[in-house]
């Protein structure tokens, strides 16, 4: 899957605008719990892709810790949107976004040993 391959430049944007996405949409839902984690995980989002070369480089770990905070999130929301009797459509989302996830935990840490590894 050579086709495959995010560069830094393509992951951070691709970062900064689910950030955005994340914080804008979850805004616009109103006060409550659910949104205001959502809020949150996309500040978090957010704020990974707007320093992300520097936390590449040093603090990779926290990259993918806010990447698998954003998995746990999907997954409570797909179970929730399965007890509320959209079952179809939660275990796509849920599918779906795993997958997602799953590849840019995968290319962050590629990304992190390639970066790791140039010399300075």
């Amino acid at each position: 899957m050579a086709f495959l391959k995010e560069s830094v430049r393509s992951l951070r944007a691709y970062l900064v605008l689910v950030g955005i996405t994340a914080v804008f949409g979850n805004l616009q839902q109103g006060a409550t719990l659910l949104s205001t984690v959502g809020v949150l995980l996309g500040a978090a989002i957010l704020g990974v892709g707007v320093s992300f070369r520097p936390l590449l480089f040093k603090h990779s770990d926290y990259i993918v810790n806010v990447l698998v905070a954003n998995l746990l999130w999907v997954i409570l929301l797909g179970l929730l949107g399965v007890l509320g009797g959209d079952v179809l459509s939660s275990i796509a989302i849920v599918i779906v976004s795993t997958l997602v996830i799953l590849y840019l935990v995968k290319s962050v840490r590629r990304l992190a040993s390639e970066t790791r590894s140039t010399p300075v």
